[in-house]
């Protein structure tokens, strides 16, 4: 063999060993192996790229939008009724551990929730993905926190001794970018002033200690159209402040979410909404957003109205 040729072999060779040394071959740990981590490191790079852009479906700020990214914004009669999304389908290369999905995942903003048993479901329907909460959160892209718990109001402690001032603390830990606070249907039978008073309490908390989250506050929310006074006032009180604060107010007792033809979506009980219920209560909170305007930027049309989730 000529002697250029035989060089080039073994020029050859040696880049094949180093390449081999570079990918963590024990045999070869002598070697010099910079060239090889720079390569790793980029393409390590690059795959936590791809599943940084794979796995979190937030919306950057200045484009928020309530429509799922997979749902094209057309005329409303062409939208689905909005329903608990899947699980968001990653296409990963085998030496990506799931680990790493799921902390990619937990980076993506919050979206708080405080309530009672019309937040956080019961009696099997509303829970978990099929709540409302978890629908909207799901549109605005952000991760659900709900901290609502069954029974409880501004003043009644519920079953459990977790009047909703007693979760304020998880829920401001979470840094939430935006906080939705439900509350006041199981106050009825309190002192409007009480419940008024406790009620401002925790919204000047919140906004304290997040001014930089949007904070929506959704008034008592009642199952039928024959609403108590005592929630009216406090409906009242609550419209009042939230104004005060820059915050979003929204009102289910005007708009008769359960009233009339409504009260189909509550269940055998007379009281919670059924899983068809959470789905209009989301439709109706985010037709409302749309409405303000402070939290999106597509328009209005673009989601279908309340009337279209009709079981």
């Amino acid at each position: 063999m000529p002697l250029a040729a035989l060089a080039s072999v073994t020029a050859l060779g040696a880049m094949s060993i180093g390449v081999a040394a570079g990918a963590g071959s024990p045999a070869m740990t002598s070697m010099p192996s910079f060239r090889s981590v720079d390569v790793t490191s980029a393409v390590a790079s690059a795959m936590v790229g791809a599943v940084s852009a794979a796995s979190d479906g937030a919306v950057p700020a200045a484009t928020e939008s309530l429509v799922p990214p997979s749902v094209p914004a057309v005329a409303p009669a062409a939208i689905a009724c909005p329903s608990p999304p899947p699980e968001p389908l990653i296409h990963t290369q085998p030496s990506v551990p799931a680990s790493l999905h799921r902390s990619v995942a937990a980076t993506r903003p919050v979206a708080a929730f405080l309530g009672d048993s019309y937040t956080t479901g019961y009696n099997g329907a509303g829970v978990g993905r099929s709540g409302w909460p978890a629908i909207v959160a799901a549109a605005l892209g952000l991760r659900p926190t709900v901290r609502a718990v069954a029974g409880t109001g501004f003043v009644n402690p519920g079953w459990t001794g977790q009047p909703i001032r007693s979760r304020l603390p998880s829920v401001i830990s979470a840094d939430p970018r935006v906080v939705f606070l439900v509350g006041g249907h199981n106050d009825r039978r309190f002192a409007t002033a009480r419940s008024t008073k406790a009620a401002g309490a925790v919204l000047d908390r919140l906004h304290r200690a997040l001014p930089d989250a949007t904070l929506v506050v959704i008034g008592p929310i009642w199952a039928d159209g024959n609403t108590p006074r005592s929630l009216r006032l406090l409906r009242d009180h609550l419209r009042r402040k939230a104004t005060a604060i820059g915050a979003i107010f929204i009102d289910p007792l005007r708009d008769g979410w359960f009233a009339g033809k409504a009260h189909r979506f509550i269940g055998p009980d007379g009281i919670h909404p059924t899983d068809a219920g959470h789905r209009h209560i989301a439709s109706l909170v985010m037709r409302a957003l749309r409405a303000d305007l402070r939290l999106v930027t597509t328009p209005v049309g673009a989601f279908p109205s309340p009337s279209a989730c009709a079981p």
